[in-house]
């Protein structure tokens, strides 16, 4: 009997928990949890200890924060309770713009990290070419000649492990 008093309880008590839900804006949705709370600083009014999640609805032809705290109690049990606080449409509108904002924030940073990078000065100077004479540019170029080679022995080998080069490997010596 307790669970069927328990059960009509809750499926009365979910519906009309629903009816009026205020939707924030469409990237928080109808619920405002811990982490968007936090992470798009909204309601800075209400404090954040404790904080679970919180609704917003529309009773009466005003608004009304509805936030859902746990407070653990000396005997290591969880209470819930909820806090409710008052807003004004002018609050509503200044916690959807701060939404936008940083969304626009992250969308330019999104951006910007898609753009090619401007060189600077020391970049420039790097790919100017340097002409040397004698032993220096003989080992330089011995060098290069060595990168080079390097290079394509590793190309070489991720052609093999990819079985893309046979693995006899055919020599020949003179005309015989």
């Amino acid at each position: 009997m307790k669970y069927f008093v328990g059960l009509v309880f809750l499926f009365t008590a979910i519906p009309s928990f629903s009816q009026g839900v205020y939707p924030l804006h469409p990237t928080v949705g109808d619920t405002i949890d811990r982490d968007e709370k936090l992470d798009y600083s909204l309601f800075a009014a209400s404090e954040n200890d404790n904080f679970n999640f919180s609704v917003i609805k529309y009773l009466n032809s005003g608004f009304i924060l509805i936030e859902n705290r746990a407070l653990k109690e000396s005997n290591d049990t969880v209470k819930y309770y909820n806090d409710t606080l008052l807003l004004s449409q002018e609050q509503i509108i200044e916690e959807q713009q701060k939404i936008q904002k940083i969304n626009a924030y992250y969308r330019y940073l999104a951006e910007e990290a898609k753009k090619p990078k401007q060189e600077d000065y020391k970049s420039v100077e790097k790919k100017i070419p340097i002409r040397f004479d004698g032993p220096i540019s003989d080992q330089l170029k011995k060098e290069d000649r060595m990168k080079a080679r390097l290079a394509n022995d590793q190309r070489r080998m991720e052609e093999f492990q990819m079985g893309l080069r046979p693995r006899e490997v055919g020599l020949q010596f003179g005309p015989w």
